[in-house]
């Protein structure tokens, strides 16, 4: 369902003619995962490349802290212990720390006034399309820079 819904939503924003698409996706994304949950998303950001948006901006956040109003026992769980652990997840680790979801918006909105552009991305706009990757610890980096 995740799947289909975003498919559909980008395909018409396609040809629509919107030449830059932002989108949240999660840390560990991969098309090629044996788990259902990261194998969508990485199947949904290879989609996405293959409509060749001027700009994609893929957002990779690891666990989004934020009240939810669904019932999720596992990730209530992870919520409430992982800010005690959270010291623990230093230098490349750093990327699997929690993120508050308005921070993740803020280095959305960002991207999306073109404050930024990853030095990473692939392609010039030029050339071909440019797709971008944010991980939490570049999404922590990049809204702290602009403070």
């Amino acid at each position: 369902m995740d799947y289909g819904y975003l498919e559909s939503a980008a395909k018409l924003c396609k040809d629509s003619g919107i030449s830059h698409f932002l989108l949240v996706s999660s840390i560990g994304a991969d098309a090629n995962s044996s788990l259902l949950y990261p194998a969508t998303k990485g199947q949904i950001e290879e989609y996405l490349k293959t409509l060749k948006f001027d700009r994609l901006s893929i957002f990779r956040p690891s666990l989004l802290m934020t009240p939810r109003e669904e019932r999720r026992s596992g990730e209530a769980l992870a919520q409430a212990i992982s800010p005690y652990l959270s010291w623990t997840l230093g230098g490349s680790l750093r990327k699997y720390k929690e993120i508050p979801v308005e921070t993740v918006g803020k280095a959305m909105m960002l991207v999306l006034y073109n404050t930024v552009v990853d030095p990473k991305a692939q392609g010039t706009r030029e050339e071909n399309p440019v797709v971008e990757t944010f991980e939490s610890d570049n999404i922590y980096d990049l809204v702290s820079s602009k403070k």
